[in-house]
């Protein structure tokens, strides 16, 4: 009693008032909520970029091996299927490339070899088609991948083009 007599009217003990404590605990919550959905916001943006990434990589692969493919071809063939290409190079080697689901598949057969066979895990919702030409009386043999965006109704155009027996171009001069 006597402690409660000496303090002066208005001047309080070091005791926080309960509202003071709620208002605190309310700033650490709304601070761990902010802090939580911005990690979980970090985590999804890495994840999809790390999705480009692999893509982007996998359409990098693909283009190579396509062009290496095309230019070592005599021959391509159409089959009657819009999403199989079938090149015909040296020594009776055929390498096909078909659409599967998600996956294009490369095949290579060379006789008197085991046959390889590769795929490309494209990007969902990914479509393609091939586009023959000819310029100048020589076949050019385009891929073309319409392929969506990270950002949802963003699509973009990818063409990969090659001519037809590039490799050869001086066997027939004795070169």
């Amino acid at each position: 009693m006597i402690a409660r007599r000496n303090r002066r009217r208005g001047e309080r003990s070091g005791v926080a008032s309960l509202i003071e404590v709620l208002a605190a605990m309310t700033m650490i919550a709304v601070l761990f909520g902010t802090t939580a959905s911005l990690l979980a916001l970090m985590f999804r943006l890495e994840r999809l970029g790390r999705d480009d990434l692999a893509a982007t990589i996998t359409e990098g692969a693909l283009a190579a091996d396509v062009r290496a493919d095309v230019h070592a071809a005599f021959r391509v063939e159409r089959e009657d299927d819009p999403v199989r290409l079938v090149l015909i190079g040296p020594g009776d080697r055929r390498t096909s490339y078909q659409m599967q689901g998600r996956l294009l598949i490369r095949e290579d057969h060379r006789p008197g070899e085991v046959d390889r066979r590769e795929s490309y895990r494209l990007r969902p919702g990914t479509t393609f088609s091939w586009d023959l030409q000819e310029s100048d009386g020589i076949p050019v043999v385009s891929l073309v991948l319409d392929v969506p965006g990270t950002i949802e109704g963003d699509r973009r155009s990818v063409r990969i083009e090659s001519t037809v027996g590039r490799d050869h171009r001086f066997e027939e001069d004795g070169s």
